[in-house]
Parts: structure tokens; sequence; C-alpha cells
């Protein structure tokens, strides 16, 4: 089976620093846990998530947690 581009979305959008004030910081911050729980549900656990893109579950885990996970 052919991955989703939604996928693959997912580096790109925690990856990327966008420069906002902080109110939409926190609006930037919501749509992306927002995008990364409807991929979650794509795909159907956060596990299956992490194998397709190629990551471990725990950094998937930390994402919808909202910790720092850039170590």
């Amino acid at each position: 089976m052919q991955p989703r581009a939604t996928e693959f979305a997912l580096i790109v959008v925690f990856a990327e620093e966008v420069p906002c004030m902080p109110t939409k910081n926190t609006e930037l911050h919501a749509i992306r846990l927002a995008n990364l729980e409807r991929l979650v549900r794509e795909v159907g656990t956060a596990a299956e998530l992490a194998r397709r893109c190629k990551t471990s579950s725990a950094y998937i885990s930390q994402l919808r947690r909202g910790e720092d996970a850039s170590g």
C-alpha cells in the first residue's frame, strides 16, 4: 500500500519553525496537533503512524503531549 502524502507532512509540520506572534504560535500549535491527531486516526494508531514516518512511537507520543521532543 502506498503511504499517503499527509503522513510525511508530519515531519515538515513539526520540524519547521515559523516566526509568529505568541498568539499565532498557540494557534499554529493547535492546528498542528489537530493534524497529528487526524493522521493517527487515519492510520489507526500512533505506533502505526510512527512506523510509516520512520520514527519512534515515543516521539509521536511526545508530540501529542506537547512535550519538547527536540532533545
